[in-house]
């Protein structure tokens, strides 16, 4: 579910679906910005930026651990194909 819930949430275009899929002490390496983000706030002023950019992703490695019921850790490394001045 997390990957499909995460790819959906980068189509939706909307920050604050993507901000839904995080915990709220979350902590984001971004993939384009020189700041971690770990407060929904911050979370929601970045993806604002990267949705603007069409990220489409190819997932390279994922690991993931379902930690309880309601929760699943997922991380690994990821590469996006970006559209800026629509290149």
């Amino acid at each position: 579910k997390g990957l499909n819930a995460f790819a959906t949430g980068l189509r939706s275009g909307n920050p604050k679906n993507m901000v839904a899929l995080f915990a709220p002490n979350a902590v984001l390496q971004p993939t384009v910005a020189n700041k971690i983000s770990d407060t929904p706030a911050e979370l929601e002023e970045y993806f604002t930026s990267f949705l603007k950019l069409s990220p489409r992703p190819q997932v390279n490695e994922r690991y993931t651990r379902q930690l309880d019921d309601n929760t699943i850790l997922d991380a690994g490394i990821w590469t996006f194909d970006l559209t800026r001045d629509g290149k």
